[in-house]
């Protein structure tokens, strides 16, 4: 199985961040990045596109709105996402020297900065792995879902990603380019995760791998 990889709620409220330096709009993709997939990437999704990103404006210190308290090991900021240096080693071990890892610093609304390191996790693997005729709906010419985020053309039922195994390989963490947004993992680093006890990580979907 293929799993979605989500950001699971702790506590009573969702963690949200701000940038204190940088600017997330400037930041633009490495044009030459070599990964497959034939579609085009929206800005609004540079940061799950499995494409290595410009560092230039990236921010290097962010600040949770919340009050200050224990962070998880993985957080959404905006369209980004955040993780800790237990969930940074995980991945690394399970697929070394494909993801972008850069550091983002902690520091919180009274200045103290957290001393454990956090890092923007930037997937840079971006595959053509879901199936085009397996998948529910089949998918189009260009390679995506008919009528994936369009109300023009209505769905024929829940939408139902399959992937295939020899597109895959031993990719653990990667996105589709059938998919915009998304963020996908294997069961072997699900499992990973699971045994680590990570913090607010969560795998709301479970897709077919044939």
């Amino acid at each position: 199985m293929i799993y979605t990889l989500a950001p699971k709620q702790v506590g009573p409220y969702t963690l949200h961040f701000e940038d204190l330096d940088g600017d997330t709009d400037k930041v633009q993709l490495v044009k030459d990045h070599p990964q497959y997939g034939r579609g085009g990437i929206m800005k609004t999704h540079y940061f799950r596109s499995g494409k290595h990103l410009k560092t230039d404006h990236l921010p290097t210190k962010i600040s949770p709105k919340a009050r200050k308290g224990k962070l998880p090991d993985y957080a959404i900021h905006g369209m980004a996402q955040v993780c800790s240096q237990a969930f940074r080693d995980i991945v690394e071990a399970h697929d070394p020297g494909i993801h972008q890892l850069e550091p983002a610093q902690i520091v919180w609304k009274d200045g103290t900065v957290e001393p454990e390191p956090y890092y923007w996790l930037i997937p840079g693997a971006r595959l053509w792995s879901v199936d085009p005729d397996e998948s529910n709906p089949a998918l189009t010419e260009l390679g995506h879902f008919v009528g994936f985020g369009s109300k023009a053309v209505p769905r024929p039922g829940p939408v139902q990603p399959v992937f295939r195994k020899e597109y895959v390989g031993d990719h653990d963490l990667f996105c589709d380019d059938a998919i915009a947004g998304g963020m996908f993992i294997s069961e072997r680093l699900k499992n990973a995760l699971i045994a680590a006890e990570m913090i607010g990580v969560g795998f709301p979907n479970a897709w077919p791998l044939i």
